[in-house]
């Protein structure tokens, strides 16, 4: 299939490479956590007032 045939497909790519991490790194998971316990904090402090 070739992009001719495609509705909507303008170019193709014939060389793509792309660098994925296959573990997320730490700093990923404290800002996972840190924004989790931000979320908490606000939801607990509005239902208080």
């Amino acid at each position: 299939m070739t992009a001719e045939n495609q509705p909507g497909v303008w170019a193709t790519v014939n060389d793509l490479h792309l660098s994925v991490a296959a573990v997320p790194e730490p700093s990923t998971y404290g800002m996972l956590l840190g924004g989790l316990g931000l979320m908490g904090y606000l939801a607990r402090r509005k239902r208080r007032a």
